[in-house]
This record gives C-alpha cells, sequence and structure tokens, in this order.
C-alpha cells in the first residue's frame, strides 16, 4: 500500500531504503542540483575519464524533473525513455565510484 511521506534534504540511507513503489514523497531542505539530459552526459564523460565533478554530489540531492525533448527533422521529440537510461548509468557509475572510494572499509 502506497503512503505519503514527508522527507528532508539530504536523505539518510535508511529513508531511502524506506521508500516503496507508488509512496508520494514531499521533500523540504536544500536542493544542491537540478539536470538535464546534457548534464548527465557531461557527468558520464567527467567519470570515464577520471575526472572529478565540478560540484560534489557527496551526501547532496540530484533531482530530475520530468522528460527531455529534442528537435528531429523539424519535430520535437520527447525523449524521456533516453534520459532515464543515461540518469540510470550516471547513478550507477556515481555508486561505483564512491564503493571504490571506500575499498576495504566496507568489510
Amino acid at each position: 500500500m502506497s503512503a505519503i511521506r514527508e522527507l528532508q534534504l539530504p536523505l539518510s540511507e535508511a529513508d531511502v531504503r524506506s521508500l516503496r513503489c507508488g509512496d508520494m514523497v514531499y521533500l523540504t531542505g536544500e536542493l544542491v542540483i537540478t539536470a538535464g539530459l546534457p548534464t548527465h552526459q557531461r557527468m558520464l564523460e567527467y567519470i570515464a575519464a577520471g575526472k572529478p565533478l565540478p560540484i560534489d554530489l557527496c551526501n547532496a540531492t540530484l533531482l530530475q524533473f520530468g522528460g527531455y525533448s529534442v528537435e528531429q527533422q523539424g519535430q520535437l521529440l520527447v525523449a524521456a525513455a533516453v534520459q532515464a537510461q543515461v540518469v540510470q548509468r550516471v547513478l550507477v557509475a556515481l555508486q561505483a565510484q564512491d564503493l571504490e572510494a571506500m575499498g576495504d572499509a566496507r568489510v
């Protein structure tokens, strides 16, 4: 059963793990960045090159709003599925970076 949740940013791991599909979440607190597809692609390029991101996202909130549209042959196409895939790649890459940085501290 879905619930209405009120959470404070930055979120704790326990907060995130307590969420269930369908929950309606109200967020309060400081929002560090909102990003669209071009920003996510640049983040992937930085990560792939081993360069630090221009801002520190550690314990920060990355909020994704809606879809992304692109013009092709004079028509506006919504590329939400493409953006969702890119966002997922960014999050997986950031998680891998965090795990690598933690090294043996995870044991």
